[in-house]
């Protein structure tokens, strides 16, 4: 038996992130469909924030469907945080998440650097980026393409 936990993406339309569980011959196998952040409301940069706990590490792979923030923003956090599994994609949606995730980290590490002068003339913690750049890097080595179409063969049939 199969079960699917929506983990994302629930009342709004972003941050769009589902954990599949298959049947498997120890435990269940554990498949993350989309990685999305986030965006649009005040409390989304905690949400974004919220550690990804042990699934980084129990993942056995990562499907994304489309190269968009709110479906693939989050994944160089989830590489950050332990995933080191293959990350299933077109050959399209790949070509785009390098230039949306590498703009996505230097946006944010812009908006960080900003708002850390402000927080530290007000005698206020510094705030961290949930991902930087080699973390981007990372996460693109780990990218497997696929021709679109193509049936790939997932853990657990």
């Amino acid at each position: 038996m199969s079960t699917l936990t929506f983990q994302g993406a629930v009342g709004e339309v972003t941050g769009s992130r589902y954990l599949l569980e298959v049947e498997g011959d120890a435990h269940p196998l554990k498949l993350l469909l989309e990685c999305g952040l986030h965006q649009g409301d005040r409390d989304d940069d905690e949400v974004n924030a919220r550690p990804f706990g042990a699934l980084a590490r129990e993942l056995e792979a990562v499907v994304i469907s489309h190269g968009h923030l709110d479906h693939a923003g989050l994944l160089p956090k989830l590489v950050r945080e332990g995933y080191q599994g293959p990350i299933h994609c077109t050959r399209d949606t790949h070509e785009l998440l390098e230039i949306m995730l590498t703009d996505a980290a230097f946006v944010m590490a812009k908006d960080i650097e900003w708002e850390n002068k402000w927080r530290d003339r007000a005698g206020k913690p510094l705030l961290e980026p949930l991902y930087e750049l080699k973390d981007v890097e990372r996460t693109l080595a780990l990218c497997e393409p696929h021709l679109y179409g193509q049936p790939v063969n997932l853990p657990g049939g």
